[in-house]
């Protein structure tokens, strides 16, 4: 297993410049100019992405001590082994943003419940594979947390009655477990899951 190594030098450029960035974001003259000008989600979406940068190399490095790694095989692209965990990197600076930003609601709530539910099942099946059947109740019990905080989707309007929202809920239910084993179907190549909800981010 190859240690963690101080890596290429465009790699610690790129690395020192994200911890500029990240630390220039807590200037006040900087939060008040995004906030003047109305870039307030602007800036939070700079904040958690340089946070979630400086976050991977130390999860990295800490999953090849570990031996937490994506071994390449048939059905995967990459060549060698690769450090696994980067989920708790992106969870982690997901939860810092959302308390340095002081967002919080009962939606959120759920959220992140299930949310961190869905992230310690993943680290568990990092280090040793899950059952299938644990990882669904997991997702469930995931997406029930949110209904549960009163998030659903709202395909039937509410005023149809009590039945309306039990089909939203468990249309809201099945989405979330669809989409979860989705994203897991498609993270067979390094960055593929993370840009596809990116990229889906924006829609």
């Amino acid at each position: 297993m190859r240690g963690a190594g101080p890596g290429p030098p465009w790699r610690r450029i790129a690395y020192l410049a994200l911890l500029l960035l990240f630390l220039g974001l807590f200037l006040v003259p900087v939060r008040g100019w995004f906030a003047e000008h109305g870039g307030r989600w602007l800036y939070i979406l700079l904040f958690s992405a340089s946070l979630s940068g400086l976050l991977v190399p130390p999860v990295q490095a800490l999953a090849r001590h570990w031996g937490v790694l994506d071994l390449p095989d048939s059905r995967k692209l990459h060549g060698a082994a690769t450090p696994l965990m980067g989920g708790v990197a992106l969870f982690g600076a997901f939860c810092l943003s959302l308390l340095a930003n002081s967002i919080f609601s009962r939606d959120l709530v759920g959220i992140l419940l299930g949310s961190a539910l869905l992230v310690a099942v993943g680290m568990a099946d990092d280090v040793r594979p899950v059952p299938a059947g644990l990882k669904l109740a997991a997702q469930l019990a995931a997406g029930a947390l949110v209904i549960a905080s009163g998030l659903t989707l709202e395909v039937l309007p509410p005023a149809l009655g009590g039945w309306a929202w039990g089909a939203n809920a468990l249309l809201t239910l099945l989405w979330i477990v669809g989409i979860t084993n989705a994203m897991n179907f498609f993270d067979g190549m390094d960055g593929l899951a993370a840009g596809l909800a990116a990229v889906t981010a924006f829609f």
